[in-house]
């Protein structure tokens, strides 16, 4: 399987988002915003997606995504996974589940935060490989699995 944090075109890269995110059964409302960043000569350099989605079982996942950006020679808009922040909560209470990078500034140190479902506890943090980072629906399937969400 390719990288899905690579080079991507960005009507593609938007049409899997969209997908994915409109399959995922444990979504009860996004509320996320992409945003545009411009060079001085008017073309897009970044990318980025910001907001919270509203889960069953009365989870919110906070998001935080960069996208770098760039033109092909044939002049099509691509983007590639830079930064990346998802943070689940069960509202009222703690976070659940983070996974993020660029801790210390390093864009490439992947981390997967895991707390105790039961006490909000941190558990040992796992350093990741850029591979090893979930999509944005991939993470919302892990946190649906974490609190017993079964489809309903």
């Amino acid at each position: 399987m390719s990288d899905p944090h690579d080079w991507n075109s960005w009507d593609n890269y938007l049409l899997i988002h969209e997908k994915r995110l409109g399959d995922t059964s444990f979504v009860r409302e996004p509320r996320l915003a992409w945003r545009f960043a411009h060079s001085p000569d008017g073309t897009v350099n970044s990318i980025k997606l910001e907001g919270t989605v509203q889960c069953h079982s009365d989870v919110s996942v906070t998001v935080y995504k960069r996208l770098y950006a760039r033109y092909s020679a044939r002049g099509v808009l691509q983007v590639r996974g830079a930064e990346y922040s998802y943070n689940a909560q069960v509202t009222g209470k703690f976070t659940i589940l983070r996974y993020d990078n660029g801790h210390q500034e390093d864009p490439a140190d992947f981390h997967r935060h895991e707390f105790d479902l039961e006490t909000g506890e941190p558990l040992p943090m796992q350093h990741l490989k850029r591979d090893d980072m979930p999509t944005l629906a991939d993470f919302l399937d892990e946190v649906a699995r974490m609190v017993g969400f079964n489809g309903a």
